[in-house]
């Protein structure tokens, strides 16, 4: 399957990137869109939901578990 029809098959995308923008589940879903309010290509869109599902960690949870994230190294420092 070629990644450009990929974005039909994952399922946080709900079919909705095509006008009008209404999802298998029934419910209005907005385009995706840049900090500058630009539209994400659906090609970018499919690689980053391929990175997503080829880099994830599946952990099973069990009640009491903890998440403790540290996002310190992911942001930007000026100075």
């Amino acid at each position: 399957m070629s990644t450009a029809r990929s974005h039909l098959l994952t399922p946080g995308f709900h079919n909705a990137l095509s006008p009008p923008h209404l999802g298998a589940d029934g419910a209005y879903h907005p385009v995706p869109l840049y900090g500058d309010g630009s539209s994400i290509d659906l090609e970018d869109l499919d690689k980053a939901a391929n990175i997503v599902r080829e880099t994830r960690v599946l952990i099973k949870w069990e009640d009491g578990d903890v998440l403790v994230l540290d996002v310190s190294s992911s942001i930007e420092k000026s100075g």
